[in-house]
């Protein structure tokens, strides 16, 4: 399965050139997830690369920032307002991270797209129109 991720464009551009090689999120996925594609959020608001998903680990935030801070460039105090209330969430893995040569806007590519806030389950068909439009 394939996930289209709204990221913030620093972490985004972030994870497409190696400095940040986990990615939290709230909620686990509830399908089995191999690739996610990455939209930088305004005000940049285009597709700009994918990667492969490597081990989610799930935990509190508390485990979650002990192990894996060091390789997510994200500060302690963003960490834990992201996380305010919340007993649990998930680090996924970056690996073999991809930009594209040729950022879009979404409905570019799929017409009638609508961005999510958060994450939204894409076809591979869905994926291979983006890579293609975006190489």
């Amino acid at each position: 399965m394939i996930v289209f991720l709204s990221i913030k464009p620093k972490y985004a551009f972030a994870i497409l050139h190696g400095t940040k090689r986990y990615e939290f999120r709230k909620m686990r996925f509830s399908r089995n997830v191999e690739k996610v594609v990455l939209y930088a959020t305004a005000p940049y608001k285009k597709i700009v690369g994918y990667f492969e998903v490597g081990k989610i680990r799930h935990g509190s935030p508390r485990v979650l920032w002990h192990r894996f801070n060091a390789y997510a460039i994200i500060n302690r105090k963003a960490f834990f307002t992201y996380y305010k209330n919340k007993s649990s969430g998930i680090a996924i893995e970056v690996k073999e991270p991809v930009s594209f040569r040729r950022h879009k806007r979404p409905q570019e590519i799929l017409p009638n797209f609508t961005v999510p806030n958060s994450f939204k389950y894409i076809s591979e068909g869905e994926f291979e129109l983006i890579k293609e439009a975006s190489t």
